[in-house]
């Protein structure tokens, strides 16, 4: 590819500009534009890889492509935010193929920050260093091009007489026009000159693989008895705690100090830390000590996978005794995501000490667990599903339903909204009012800023059911 006078990158970064200007280019608002942008970056990054490499870019393709559609489907700021991470995560795999989502977005992070002005020094390197016409051309025009350019924006407010000349050749948008070009060549360095240090490659290779350092670190063959009964003994400790928890709920014995928030809470903190801990545990006892021990050590860790399991099972439980009390949150919606990571992540750890894998294949496989699970939950309209979900089931003993928390949620929950305004206050009413009449009037006037979202939100204000 560097042998070639154009290489497949060169021509991808120009493509990808293009794409970049004519989908955004006097289209501010974001929706389908990101979704045509995203597919078309990653189509085109799978075109112009190694051909070797072009299978390990798949799930990063399709994470951007799905971020995309999210973006596209709601416009908020988590769907933002993951295409934003999966597109630099897309830009790091190019160059180290086996990354993983969480390196590859801290990385791609950084490269939005370093990869513009990486290739703008890469680009003048190359023109020191190379002889020809297109060096010959390149630097006869660019610098003078730079500077018009840029001081014709900088005097374009300055001068009215200057303005209305621009004007009159009818260049009234050409400053916005270079702006978003400016934009694409940003984003397109992100993605295809990526400043990702290439010898994490070996790192990555080696990642299935384990360490004998570990097992020295751990005492080896000497502590092999002592890590055992260490791993039993938790499994009795958790088997107390759990069933503790279980005859404090049966029997309904509260503390005077009890309230729902702290004993979720509680159960919630113990478990970010008790989840990871014992995954990480039981593949150190059980792959890299257990050789002579094996049954016994994989029995005990497999038993505490299960108790640890049942442990999430407890807090699921807590989170809907709170949410009966005090109704569906964004927040509460966010604990179970959080649960449901956690049982993938056991079930991950159960996988990696069955086929005997080393940490960094439960790092990496963990790592591509919250990725997605990220993406899906963008993908999703939590909206109208805590909505439905508070209205259909009112909390405490005077069946409440929080109308003003409701209304702070996006606009696409109103149609649910509509028929309970009878119940609410003036000033609810008036909030419901104004949300009917901005979604009403929502209109397509540019099919690149199309928010499928708000399209389906006004479907269903004229079609409730």
């Amino acid at each position: 590819m560097k042998n070639s006078k154009i290489s497949k990158r060169f021509i991808g970064f120009g493509l990808i500009v293009t794409v970049f200007v004519l989908v955004f280019f006097r289209a501010h608002q974001a929706g389908l534009n990101w979704l045509i942008y995203c597919s078309l970056a990653s189509v085109i990054s799978m075109v112009i890889a190694k051909p070797e490499i072009r299978s390990k870019l798949i799930l990063p393709a399709i994470g951007l492509t799905l971020s995309g559609l999210a973006v596209f489907i709601h416009s908020d700021a988590l769907a933002i935010l993951m295409c934003l991470l999966s597109f630099g995560y897309l830009g790091v795999a190019l160059v180290i193929p086996n990354a993983d989502p969480g390196f590859g977005a801290i990385a791609g992070f950084l490269n939005f920050i370093i990869s513009p002005f990486g290739v703008i020094i890469r680009f003048f390197q190359r023109l020191n260093a190379n002889n020809g016409k297109f060096r010959g051309i390149v630097t006869t025009l660019l610098i003078p091009a730079a500077l018009l350019t840029f001081f014709s924006i900088l005097y374009y407010e300055s001068s009215p007489a200057f303005r209305d000349l621009l004007d009159a050749i009818r260049w009234d948008h050409l400053p916005q026009f270079i702006f978003t070009a400016i934009l694409g060549v940003f984003a397109a360095s992100v993605l295809l000159y990526c400043f990702a240090p290439e010898r994490f490659n070996k790192v990555y290779d080696n990642i299935g693989q384990k360490s004998t350092k570990i097992s020295d670190y751990m005492g080896n063959l000497k502590f092999v008895n002592s890590w055992l009964i260490g791993v039993w003994s938790l499994v009795v400790l958790l088997s107390v705690v759990i069933l503790t928890d279980l005859m404090y709920q049966v029997n309904g014995q509260t503390p005077t100090d009890f309230t729902y928030a702290t004993y979720l809470h509680q159960g919630i903190y113990a478990s970010i830390f008790s989840i990871i801990c014992a995954a990480i545990l039981t593949v150190l006892t059980n792959n890299y000590l257990g050789e002579i021990k094996k049954k016994s050590f994989r029995l005990a860790n497999l038993i505490f996978i299960v108790l640890n399991g049942l442990f999430i099972l407890q807090n699921v439980q807590r989170n809907y005794v709170y949410i009966s009390q005090y109704g569906l949150t964004e927040k509460r919606m966010v604990i179970y995501i959080y649960l449901a990571l956690c049982i993938i992540g056991l079930v991950l750890t159960s996988i990696t000490i069955l086929q005997n894998r080393s940490l960094g294949f439960l790092y990496k496989t963990n790592a591509f667990n919250v990725y997605f699970v990220l993406i899906v939950s963008a993908l999703m309209n939590w909206s109208t599903t805590i909505t439905a979900y508070n209205i259909n089931h009112p909390y405490g003993q005077e069946q409440i339903v929080d109308y003003d928390y409701l209304l702070s949620l996006d606009k696409s929950n109103t149609y649910l909204l509509l028929p309970h305004q009878n119940r609410m206050t003036d000033a609810q009413k008036d909030r419901v009012d104004s949300r009917v009449w901005s979604i009403s009037n929502y209109d397509i006037r540019d099919y690149r800023e199309w928010v499928l979202g708000k399209s389906i939100a006004k479907k269903r204000l004229s079609n409730p059911k």
